[in-house]
């Protein structure tokens, strides 16, 4: 149950006097501020306070967590965490994260052994007749926050609409991550 929730969870279980919880909203992307929050900042004390209140119960917090501290921060408090957009936005921390959490199975691959095998996948899947430009957007974010992530970006997406794109787009914005290393 996502955070936004958990008035109706108090009212309609009756576990405690029914409390407000409160959405501060620091702007829209468009549409009203009733429309799914994207930019609010979502209070999670509310469902911590559930938690403590009652560890009977299983609370697993939904989303608004952005980095590896916010995870063990707020893990230690639920009983699982999800990440929700910045797991697509930043796909290359769902490996740290299992290896910091669980334990790396083996060693963590880099980033450009990633891309390289998905590089490959996109040709198999154009093959059977697939666009890559549908397929190579969902890699944008493996350089999240490092140095030329956003000419990598610029050039996936500028070359991935070619109407004889192939893996091989993946494998040549590598070029552009590689000139920061």
């Amino acid at each position: 149950m996502a955070c936004h929730n958990l008035d109706v969870l108090y009212w309609a279980l009756k576990i405690a006097d029914a409390i407000t919880f409160t959405v501060e909203c620091l702007g829209t992307n468009g549409g009203s501020a009733e429309m799914w929050p994207q930019n609010n900042v979502v209070r999670y004390d509310v469902p911590a306070r559930l938690k403590a209140e009652h560890p009977e119960l299983t609370v697993i917090l939904n989303g608004g967590l952005k980095t590896r501290a916010q995870v063990r921060e707020w893990r230690s408090r639920f009983d699982g965490v999800m990440l929700g957009r910045q797991a697509y936005q930043e796909p290359y921390l769902l490996a740290e994260l299992d290896a910091e959490l669980y334990g790396a199975h083996g060693t963590l691959p880099s980033r450009e052994a990633v891309a390289l095998a998905y590089a490959d996948y996109v040709d198999r899947m154009a093959a059977r007749g697939h666009r890559p430009a549908l397929m190579l957007r969902h890699v944008q974010g493996l350089y999240a926050s490092l140095p030329n992530a956003r000419s990598w970006r610029r050039f996936l997406t500028e070359q991935a609409h070619r109407a004889d794109a192939t893996g091989d787009v993946l494998r040549e914005s590598l070029r552009m991550v590689r000139k920061a290393a």
